[in-house]
């Protein structure tokens, strides 16, 4: 099964499930939900020399992330909670209206997710400003999850340096 020219969402799943594989939306908490790519007896799968994803496929799987969350959820394979759906909510929301301000129980701070092309001056006094590269870098496809110590060293030092941005999720460089 060839990977198609200009994939739409429908597509996708049906190349994935050609080559034996299957999306799986789990539950993150109060984080975004994560898109992962599993064999049909439930491994993960690998982007390695003949395997069935190339970095090219992989990288046409992350720009249409979002639907194929959405699509995989609507499809039942999904196990999102009442939580995991608000957050796709959040995300329409920054879609449409470039930000959402929230409370972050974990983090105990007031945070804004931002679409990239905002300016983050824009964002209201008091909430740690997060635009959707920085969520992608964090939270993307193959990213390894932070830890919750992490996260809290990220946003400390969003907080402290108010113009930084998360440019690597890499345990080590941090």
């Amino acid at each position: 099964m060839n990977f198609p020219d200009t994939p739409n969402t429908q597509e996708l799943l049906k190349f994935l499930a050609g080559v034996g594989l299957i999306l799986e939306v789990r539950k993150q908490g109060a984080l975004p939900p994560r898109l992962h790519i599993i064999s049909k007896e439930g491994g993960p799968v690998e982007s390695e020399k003949g395997g069935p994803l190339t970095e090219e496929m992989i990288s046409v799987l992350k720009r249409h992330k979002r639907e194929l969350i959405l699509a995989v959820i609507r499809q039942g394979y999904s196990t999102l909670s009442d939580e995991e759906s608000e957050m796709l909510d959040i995300d329409k929301r920054i879609k449409q209206e470039g930000y959402v301000l929230l409370w972050s129980k974990q983090l105990e701070d007031y945070l804004a997710f931002h679409r990239d092309d905002l300016d983050p001056q824009s964002i209201p006094v008091g909430f740690v400003p997060y635009s959707d590269s920085e969520m992608k870098e964090l939270f993307g496809l193959t990213n390894a999850e932070p830890s919750l110590e992490s996260l809290k060293r990220i946003h400390d030092a969003k907080k402290t340096f108010v113009s930084s941005r998360i440019v690597s999720n890499d345990e080590d460089s941090q």
